[in-house]
């Protein structure tokens, strides 16, 4: 489907926003923006995110490419009204790390900083992976180096330690609960990342993460901004977001 189709869906579903990718915009156009806009209006769903996946750490280019591409999707938000722009580190080899940790820095320096001055809260997401960006430890470092322009998305599947997180340490002794402990009073966003038929990413048959403690915890820090559905599992992809809406809602039910 393209955007139009997701927004009448996320209608249908009674869906409160709807959370684009960059990758899905296929135009930068304003008459193309306008008519997204105009359309979301028209449903009567806030645009609660811009997602962004760059990498701030190709070490084969220069830093100020992903630091002007992020830019431009900021002008993007700017225009669509969306109040969040979400945005990776990068990824690193153990022998690079330091260098990928200080390109990092600085394109996120730049680009919340550049966010802050259009009214935007430009956030970055945890990634697993080969990412810098994997553990609460890894977040709450870079949002100290980078500064407090910097906002944090919280995706609870992609800790170390998750086992719906694809090329993670599924049996080592990292805590993505903890994780999660320690980060998300933090969060500007929280993406949800659901598993049915077992996860897509790590070939886990059976994937259980505890959204009953997850939710308690957004209460317990008083989180009041949008909980994005996100699907990575291997059941049939409409009818598990069907599913996850009507299950994510009983959670919300449950502690409010």
């Amino acid at each position: 489907m393209d955007v139009f189709d997701f927004i009448k869906q996320a209608y249908d579903l009674k869906f409160d926003g709807v959370d684009f990718n960059s990758k899905h915009i296929k135009s930068t156009n304003k008459d193309y923006l306008r008519k997204i806009k105009q359309e979301c209006i028209k449903h009567g769903l806030v645009i609660s995110c811009i997602g962004i996946s760059n990498s701030f750490s190709k070490l084969d280019e220069p830093v100020d490419n992903a630091i002007n591409e992020v830019k431009k999707w900021i002008d993007v938000a700017y225009y669509l009204g969306a109040p969040i722009v979400r945005v990776f580190a990068g990824g690193a080899t153990p022998e690079n790390l330091n260098l990928a940790w200080n390109r990092a820095v600085q394109g996120l320096s730049e680009v919340s900083e550049y966010g802050q001055k259009a009214g935007i809260r430009v956030s970055l997401q945890n990634h697993n992976h080969t990412g810098i960006i994997k553990t609460g430890n890894d977040v709450l470092k870079m949002l100290n180096d980078v500064g407090s322009n910097l906002g944090y998305i919280m995706d609870t599947g992609q800790y170390a330690g998750s086992p719906g997180a694809s090329g993670g340490e599924l049996n080592s002794d990292f805590d993505f609960y903890k994780s999660m402990d320690q980060t998300a009073h933090l969060a500007s966003l929280v993406r949800v990342k659901l598993y049915y038929g077992g996860s897509e990413a790590s070939g886990i048959k059976n994937v259980h993460m505890d959204y009953t403690r997850i939710f308690q915890l957004l209460k317990k820090v008083k989180f009041n901004g949008f909980i994005s559905l996100v699907y990575e599992g291997l059941d049939d992809e409409f009818q598990s977001v069907i599913r996850g809406n009507i299950e994510l809602r009983k959670h919300l039910q449950k502690i409010n």
